[in-house]
């Protein structure tokens, strides 16, 4: 009699969940059935009243790629959308058969109803692809609050237009940013601005991209004037320094080697084959550039500090070959007249030799033999002190100027006071004047 009493009492019970449940559900329906009813998603919030004022905030997940030659940038983000629309508030308790039935404070729609709202037509102004991601579903959702705020959270992967300035390069420091505005509506109907203010937009820790340091970033609120009116733009910035190791061990000390293996040949040899030495040297260090990062660069009307390092390394050799041309010259004509060879390039290590068994025949020849090939010596070792001096003054500049001017980027990432501020009230009067 007990066990029917227990299972009779645990049936009611669960009929009661059943029925609660039951009564949420349709007190739900009837809540979006209400919601929906007279609802126009042509119209924006405050139609006639005042413009419609959408919050935004973003998070970098990750910076895909970074490429010089596209001059573009990859990344993927959440992006959220926020603003209120009275006509969407309900109440969070309805009463129903003398009891409460709770309805949540926010509700979050589904695909179909996501659709029938309004929402502004924000894109990314040097936008060049991008995608919503699917997997497993679509990464989105619509969320009301009970006082009309609506939510729009999304992930997309966007890769955008990012002007570089090369001059700097591998040293270099780019500014990529993207930019935030509405496509057709102007400020009268639509202004964005930073929901958060300076918290508005930040990046994961694990935001890494191979040959690249992220430095900080930046968010700015403009006002931009266009033929066709003024329209609310946000931008937010990333700031990415290269990590120059890499060129350094795949450009630099190639290129130094091919220089200094030149030189030194030219120093310690005599022979007639030095410009054919010099001129495969030169060829081979034209065809490691263009293999290991010429083709890789964008095309620019300007000299990149990489480029200025090659045409140094290119200035010796040249002058290595002209020195080596001048010496086996001299020495063809020396044979043609059929004088002694007296090289006006012997190496000092064969001078001795050389005046023992010369100066018996022709002491002033010999004495002339000796002062070129002490003038050539020089000659060469100058070249070589020329080159070296040439490397302490480009790496004294190059690296030190470049961590100079990004540990005063870093200050300015790091000064709260240096930031713009992000309020709607305060939304900064800067115009770009575009013709649209």
């Amino acid at each position: 009699m007990r066990m029917a009493s227990k299972s009779l009492l645990l049936l009611l019970l669960g009929f009661q969940s059943v029925s609660a449940m039951s009564e949420s559900a349709t007190a739900m329906k009837q809540v979006l059935d209400n919601m929906f009813l007279q609802y126009d998603k042509a119209l924006r919030p405050y139609y006639g009243e005042k413009p419609t004022h959408v919050g935004i905030t973003a998070y970098v997940l990750s910076i895909d790629s970074f490429d010089e030659t596209n001059l573009d940038f990859t990344m993927t983000f959440y992006f959220r959308q926020t603003w209120d629309d009275p006509r969407l508030t309900f109440r969070p308790q309805q009463q129903s058969r003398g009891r409460g039935q709770s309805i949540p404070n926010h509700i979050l729609l589904d695909d179909v109803r996501a659709k029938l709202i309004w929402r502004p037509d924000t894109f990314f102004v040097k936008e060049k692809t991008s995608h919503l991601h699917r997997t497993t579903i679509m990464n989105e959702f619509v969320r009301i609050q009970t006082n009309g705020s609506v939510l729009i959270a999304s992930r997309y992967t966007v890769k955008s237009a990012c002007p570089l300035d090369m001059q700097f390069f591998p040293f270099d420091t780019q500014t990529c940013s993207l930019e935030i505005e509405s496509f057709g509506t102007t400020m009268n109907d639509t202004v964005y601005y930073w929901a958060k203010g300076e918290d508005s937009f930040g990046a994961s820790k694990d935001v890494m991209i191979p040959g690249m340091t992220f430095v900080g970033h930046n968010i700015r609120a403009l006002e931009i004037s266009l033929n066709t009116g003024n329209y609310s733009r946000l931008v937010m910035s990333l700031e990415l320094q290269r990590n120059y190791g890499y060129y350094i061990l795949r450009c630099y000390v190639p290129m130094a080697t091919f220089v200094l293996i030149s030189l030194l040949t030219l120093i310690f040899t005599n022979t007639i084959l030095e410009p054919l030495i010099h001129v495969i040297t030169i060829s081979v260090l034209i065809w490691h550039s263009n293999e290991s990062w010429i083709g890789k660069l964008p095309m620019v009307s300007y000299i990149n500090a990489l480029i200025l390092y090659f045409l140094i390394c290119l200035a010796h050799l040249l002058l290595s070959l002209f020195l080596s041309l001048a010496s086996a010259y001299r020495y063809i004509q020396q044979i043609q007249r059929g004088e002694g060879v007296c090289s006006i390039c012997k190496p000092l290590t064969e001078l001795d030799n050389y005046h023992r068994s010369s100066s018996r025949r022709n002491p002033s020849k010999t004495r002339s033999c000796s002062a070129g090939s002490v003038l050539c010596f020089f000659l060469k070792l100058g070249l070589l002190g020329l080159f070296v001096a040439s490397n302490v003054l480009y790496w004294l500049f190059y690296p030190y100027a470049t961590k100079a001017a990004n540990q005063k980027l870093a200050g300015y990432y790091n000064t709260k006071e240096e930031l713009i501020e992000m309020k709607l009230q305060n939304i900064s009067k800067l115009r770009f004047m575009i013709d649209y």
